[in-house]
C-alpha cells in the first residue's frame, strides 16, 4: 500500500512498533504515552479514550454508548463488544405516546441506561488492564483546565440555549464560559477514585449507580429502576463478514448500521465499481444510498440488524436487484438530528488493531450531569420511533437502531486496517466513500481521509423536504453539472465535521510497517513509533 499522501492537510504517521489515532491530540499524546511506559497497546488505547471523555466531554462519556473492536493479528481473530445501551422496564409506547409526538432531544423522558462503563469492565477484566494504574497517570492531566478548541466553541455556541436552560449543567455552564474557565472541576466527588476501588460495575452496582438512582428518584423519573442497572449487560461477539472489491470487512452488527452499509457497497459492487471513479457517479451514488434507505424500509430487512445470522446471501443478492429497480425513481427522505461521537483507533508490531468508538448521542447528550457525577447522561432515546408498527419503535429493556460502528478490512495482500467515522446518518456514505478510495482505487489512507465528501439527506425535521446533496467545497463544481436526478445541491466549507470526523489506524503485512491517520475535520493527530 502506497503510504505518501498526497497534499496531506495532516501527516500520516508511520512506524514499526504502534501507532495511534483519535479526534484530540492531547488524547494521541496520553495513549502513546502509556504505551511507552507499559507497552500495553490495550491500556494506550483504554487511556486514549479516557481522555477523550475529559477533553470532548460533549460529544462523548460513561453516561452514553460505546462498541470496540480488538483484531489478533496472530490468528486473525475479531472480539467485538456491543456497549450500547438499553431503555428502562418503563419507557413503554404508552408512557411517551400520551405525552408527545416524539421522543424529546433533552431531558430524562430522553434518557437510557448507559453502556459504555460495561463494554469497559468486559475489557478490563478480559485482558487483565491495569485501571488504577491508567488512572493514576491520566489524574495529572484531569486536573488541568479543559481547553477550550475552535470546535468546543462550536458545539457551545450552537447549543447555546440548551445549555443555559438546563437546571443539570451548573457546573458545565462555568468552565464552558471562555471567561470563567479557571479549573476542571465538573464534579463534587473524584469518580476515579470509585473506579479505582470497584471497577467499572459501580455505575450499575456500587456507589456511582447508588448516587444516580437517587437523583433520578428525586426528579420525579420513575422510567428505570435499580434492577435495570444491576441486570444490564454488554454484548459480544456480534459482527458480520463480507468481501467488496477482493478485500474482507468485518463491521458490528446487531443494532449497528451494518445492513445499510453491507447493501450500499454490494449494489455499488453490482452496479460497477468503475463508474464511481469521477465526479458525476457522486449522483448515481446518492441515489443508490436513497435507493438503500427506501427499500430497506419497506421490505422488513431492518430486522435483520438484530438478528445478523439470517442475513444469508440469498436475501442480499435479492436485495440488490430490488434497489437496483428503484434507483431512479427513489424519493426516500433520509432524515437525522445532527450528532456527534468519537471515534479512536491503534495498530501494533503484531498486526493487532483497535477501534473504539463512544457517543452520547447529540452533543452535550441530555443535557443532564446527574448529581454532578462529572459526565453527562446521553439522549439516545431520541432515536427511537413512536410508531406501534416501526421494527425501532420504544419498548421496556430494548436496545435502538445505532447509527456508530467500526470496521475491519483485510486486503488481498494481508494489509489489515481498522476505522471508524462520526457524523450520524451521514456515516455510511463516508465509510463508502472512503472504502471506495482505499479499496478500488488504491488511494493512500491519508489522502482518502482527506478527500472532499459529500452526504445526500434531509436534515430538516419536515419530512416533506426534499433530498439535498450538500458537498464540500473542493466539489462546489457539481453545482454547475447537469444531473439526470435534479438534485440540489448545497456547498458547505472546505472541511465540514458534518461529513463526519475519520479515524484509522493498519498494519502492512509485506513490510511490517504500522500506520496511523486522523482527520483534518477534527482536532486530533495520528501518532507513531
Amino acid at each position: 500500500m502506497n503510504l505518501k499522501s498526497l497534499y496531506p492537510s495532516r501527516p500520516i504517521a508511520i512506524g514499526s512498533k504502534f501507532s495511534i489515532a483519535s479526534p484530540h491530540y492531547l488524547s494521541s499524546t496520553m495513549g502513546m504515552s502509556r504505551m511507552l511506559k507499559t507497552g500495553n497497546m490495550k491500556e494506550a488505547s483504554l487511556s486514549c479514550l479516557l481522555s477523550l471523555q475529559e477533553n470532548l466531554p460533549h460529544l462523548c462519556g460513561f453516561g452514553g454508548d460505546c462498541l470496540i473492536s480488538i483484531v489478533d493479528g496472530c490468528n486473525d481473530k475479531l472480539i467485538t463488544v456491543n456497549g450500547t445501551g438499553s431503555t428502562g422496564s418503563k419507557q413503554t409506547l404508552e408512557y411517551y405516546r400520551t405525552r408527545y409526538e416524539s421522543v424529546p432531544l433533552r431531558g430524562f423522558d430522553s434518557l437510557m441506561i448507559y453502556g459504555t462503563p460495561s463494554a469497559l469492565d468486559f475489557i478490563v477484566r478480559k485482558y487483565k488492564l491495569n485501571i488504577e494504574g491508567i488512572l493514576s497517570d491520566l489524574e495529572k492531566d484531569f486536573n488541568k483546565n479543559l481547553i477550550i478548541t475552535p470546535k468546543i466553541n462550536y458545539f457551545v455556541s450552537k447549543f447555546k440555549n440548551d445549555i443555559e436552560n438546563s437546571k443539570h449543567m451548573d457546573n458545565w455552564r462555568i468552565l464552558l464560559d471562555d471567561n470563567l474557565v479557571n479549573s476542571k472541576n465538573k464534579s463534587d466527588f473524584n469518580i476515579y477514585d470509585i473506579i479505582k476501588n470497584e471497577g467499572f460495575r459501580s455505575f450499575y452496582s456500587g456507589q456511582i449507580m447508588d448516587r444516580l438512582t437517587k437523583y433520578l428518584y428525586k426528579n420525579k423519573n420513575y422510567l428505570f429502576s435499580e434492577r435495570d442497572f444491576i441486570e444490564f449487560r454488554e454484548k459480544d461477539g456480534e459482527y458480520h463478514e463480507f468481501y467488496f472489491n477482493k478485500s474482507k470487512l468485518r463491521v458490528h452488527s446487531g443494532n449497528c448500521p451494518w445492513v445499510e452499509l453491507v447493501l450500499y457497497l454490494k449494489t455499488i459492487e453490482y452496479l460497477g465499481i468503475e463508474q464511481f471513479e469521477n465526479e458525476n457517479s457522486i449522483f448515481l451514488l446518492c441515489k443508490a444510498y436513497e435507493a438503500v434507505v427506501e427499500y430497506i424500509k419497506v421490505s422488513g430487512i431492518e430486522e435483520y440488524r438484530f438478528n445478523s445470522a439470517k442475513f444469508d446471501t440469498n436475501i442480499l443478492n435479492y436485495s440488490m436487484l430490488e434497489v437496483v429497480k428503484i434507483i431512479k425513481k427513489s424519493k426516500a427522505i433520509i432524515s437525522q438530528d445532527i450528532s456527534n461521537t468519537i471515534v479512536m483507533t491503534a495498530s501494533n508490531a503484531d498486526g493487532d488493531l483497535i477501534g473504539i468508538t463512544n457517543s452520547i448521542f447529540t452533543p452535550f447528550g441530555s443535557c443532564i450531569d446527574p448529581d454532578n457525577l462529572g459526565f453527562f447522561m446521553s439522549n439516545r432515546a431520541r432515536g427511537f420511533s413512536l410508531d406501534y408498527k416501526d421494527n425501532n419503535v420504544i419498548g421496556p429493556n430494548k436496545k435502538v437502531l445505532h447509527t456508530i460502528n467500526v470496521i475491519n478490512i483485510t486486503k488481498e495482500n494481508g494489509t489489515s486496517l481498522i476505522l471508524g467515522t462520526t457524523g450520524g446518518y451521514s456515516q455510511i456514505q463516508t465509510l463508502a466513500q472512503i472504502l471506495i478510495k482505499i479499496l478500488h482505487q488504491n488511494i493512500d489512507p491519508q489522502t482518502a481521509i482527506d478527500s472532499p465528501r459529500f452526504f445526500y439527506g434531509n436534515v430538516s425535521s419536515k419530512k416533506t423536504n426534499e433530498n439535498i446533496l450538500f458537498v464540500e467545497e473542493n466539489l462546489k463544481q457539481l453545482q454547475n453539472t447537469k444531473n439526470e436526478f435534479n438534485i440540489q445541491i448545497k456547498v458547505l466549507g472546505k472541511y465540514s465535521s458534518r461529513m463526519g470526523v475519520t479515524q484509522m489506524s493498519g498494519y502492512i503485512s509485506n513490510t511490517k510497517k504500522v500506520f496511523s491517520c486522523t482527520d483534518p475535520r477534527g482536532d486530533g493527530i495520528s501518532l507513531a513509533i
